[in-house]
């Protein structure tokens, strides 16, 4: 009885754990059963949707990017179809090696190169297109195309290629455009999402200039279309794809706003052969001194930009990246340079407004100054002899913007010169723009913990020293000295729609008002005319009779020059040490319409290395347009000299 009585409770042990299994096994089944019900019913459409994308691709359809224009209606930027080679990597079999190195026989490219390119997109859905030939040529393309069947995931997509018709010429005022990457996609989508413009993987952006300044009006809109594909990502026919799936969602895409520039392409022109068929570095940039708009701006050495657009190779750009004249800087406004001569007119308005002297103003040059402990010497070894302030800037005596730094001091010049746009950003409708330096007391004091010296004064007073600035403050500081009136440059003139209506134009907007009298504006105005057309000025071989073109020559020494060596010829120097050459002028002097500033590096003087090219713009400009005061009266004439002037081996030659 006692061992029968224990049977029983060890069967209720036994039956309260089966319990306890039967209720596991219940809910297990039910959870299995609304696991099915969520997947197959509850998100059953989302999920055929995810199996649906295996078999369904979104091809895209780029949108044609916006054209560019000169201000007369001339193409500068078109487009043009050309062929990529993308793999998409979902299509890719285990064994990929056979395919790369299949495609990189074809393509002429090295299998570690695609490999590369399909690790950087890793991170990227596997159905993402990668690129691997950009703008492919169609010899290529045809061999690629006629073994697809053998390369699962390679397929060829036809795309719109950017062409820049002018090439070097428009560089770096029009910039170029190349591949997203993921760090810029994830800076720019914010933005770009907002106007339904949102970045992927394969897409092009703006990466310099006008391009990436106006990269969202440029894009337009991408269209889609979807298509059927098989495992190995072949496509399938229309006829297939309408029998599984019906008619299958599409949209066009649609193109970009075309850029209306203020550049005037053959003054553009002039500007590019004068460096490159000099071989000669530098730059140059002329603006209408009426409202900003920007004419021509060149900077040279520069670079291929279709070439940056459909892609370069590490090795080129090395070799641009050690170039030592810089073909990546926009000259016109990323490198600033001491002004040289074509300071001392900012000087003599500084002098004339503060009382420090006045058009009658006198002295004596004989070809140097002692002060301090040192002596400073004048371009011209034996002297200019006595001298007034007009001859003193039509032949550029330094002795006499000495004597004018020593009364002045650098502060107050200060005052005039950041009124005229020095040691600030002009506002260009360009990206990485740089500020140049003006220097006063205050800014070294705080910049290098010392005071400023009376003896820099000098230095100064002639451009030299700490003095910096870029091409585009020059020609707009003389616009200033001009019109009295600072506009800030620009070089879109409007955006237009794909039927070539205008929808955006800039507002002319000024920047700086110029304090000057009428009388010290007359008197600079007479002598920077006499700069270009008095016999003896140092511009005058490069005059334009009944023009009456007006500016000013400079030189920029690179590196301090002993006392035996001052006036040794600067020709027979190594080029990168030779002096930069500035010329800016404009014209008509009376009723300003063009100023151009060059500048001419290594070029040992302005006279001969900036000025030619400054002339012929003005020449080209006033051939093209004419003058507004043409219409009021004739052109005055300037009288032939009997001789031409001498001048010594010096800053001014």
């Amino acid at each position: 009885m006692p061992a029968t009585l224990g049977g029983r409770d060890e069967t209720r042990i036994y039956e309260t754990r089966y319990r306890f299994l039967y209720f596991a096994v219940l809910f297990f089944f039910m959870v299995m059963v609304s696991r099915l019900w969520y997947l197959q019913l509850y998100k059953g459409r989302l999920f055929k949707a995810y199996a649906e994308k295996n078999r369904i691709w979104q091809d895209k359809d780029y949108a044609p990017r916006g054209m560019i224009f000169d201000r007369n209606g001339k193409l500068l930027v078109d487009n043009k179809l050309s062929f990529d080679v993308i793999i998409r990597p979902q299509y890719l079999p285990e064994d990929e090696d056979a395919i790369i190195n299949k495609l990189g026989s074809f393509l002429n490219m090295k299998p570690e190169d695609i490999r590369l390119k399909l690790a950087k997109a890793e991170d990227l859905p596997l159905f993402y297109p990668v690129v691997i030939g950009q703008d492919v040529d169609r010899d290529k393309v045809a061999l690629v195309e006629s073994n697809k069947i053998f390369m699962p995931g390679v397929d060829v997509i036809v795309r719109n290629k950017r062409t820049y018709l002018y090439g070097e010429s428009t560089a770096h005022l029009i910039g170029y455009i190349g591949e997203v990457s993921k760090p810029e996609m994830n800076k720019l989508n914010a933005t770009y999402d907002m106007s339904n413009r949102k970045l992927s993987q394969g897409d092009y952006i703006g990466k310099y200039g006008l391009e990436r300044v106006w990269d969202i009006e440029l894009r337009g809109y991408d269209g889609a279309k979807y298509v059927i594909v098989d495992a190995n990502g072949r496509m399938k026919s229309e006829d297939e794809s309408k029998a599984l799936f019906g008619d299958l969602p599409s949209s066009r895409s649609e193109p970009g706003k075309n850029l209306v520039l203020t550049i005037d392409n053959d003054l553009q022109q002039i500007a590019y052969k004068y460096f490159k068929d000099g071989n000669k570095k530098g730059a140059a940039i002329a603006i209408d001194v009426r409202n900003g708009e920007v004419l021509a701006m060149v900077s040279y050495p520069a670079f291929d930009p279709t070439t940056f657009s459909s892609g370069i190779t590490p090795e080129m750009m090395k070799e641009m990246q050690n170039n030592p004249f810089r073909p990546f800087y926009n000259k016109t406004i990323q490198d600033h340079y001491g002004p040289g001569s074509t300071f001392k007119p900012i000087v003599a308005l500084s002098a004339l407004e503060e009382g420090a002297a006045d058009e009658n103003f006198k002295t004596s040059c004989a070809g140097r100054l002692f002060f301090g402990n040192r002596y400073f010497h004048c371009w011209k070894k034996s002297g200019h002899g006595s001298i007034d302030f007009h001859n003193g800037i039509v032949q550029s005596c330094d002795v006499v913007f000495y004597k004018l730094g020593i009364k002045l001091g650098v502060d107050r010049v200060y005052k005039h010169a950041f009124e005229l746009g020095m040691s600030q950003k002009t506002g260009i409708d360009l990206p990485e723009e740089r500020p140049g330096l003006m220097p006063s007391s205050e800014w070294k004091l705080k910049r290098m913990g010392v005071k400023w010296m009376p003896g820099e004064d000098l230095s100064m007073a002639i451009g030299q020293g700490y003095d910096l600035i870029t091409p585009i403050q020059l020609a707009g500081a003389y616009a200033g000295l001009a019109t009295g009136v600072v506009y800030r440059p620009h070089v879109l003139k409007e955006i237009d729609d794909v039927n070539g209506t205008a929808i955006y134009s800039p507002r002319v907007e000024i920047r700086h008002k110029i304090t000057m009298t009428a009388e010290h504006k007359e008197f600079l105005m007479k002598a920077l005319w006499g700069v270009v057309n008095e016999p003896g000025g140092t511009g005058f071989a490069h005059r334009l009779p009944g023009l009456d073109m007006a500016g000013k020559t400079g030189t920029v020494q690179l590196a301090g020059i002993s006392e035996q060596d001052i006036y040794k010829k600067c020709e027979n120097l190594d080029e990168l040490k030779r002096h930069h050459g500035w010329f800016v002028g404009f014209a008509p002097y009376d009723k300003p319409e063009i100023v151009v500033a060059v500048i001419a590096e290594h070029s040992c003087h302005g006279s001969s290395g900036a000025a030619p090219l400054a002339s012929s713009i003005i020449k080209a400009y006033h051939d093209k347009y004419g003058f507004v005061r043409d219409k009021d009266k004739p052109p005055v004439a300037v009288e032939e000299p009997k001789a031409p002037a001498t001048r010594q081996v010096g800053e001014e030659e």
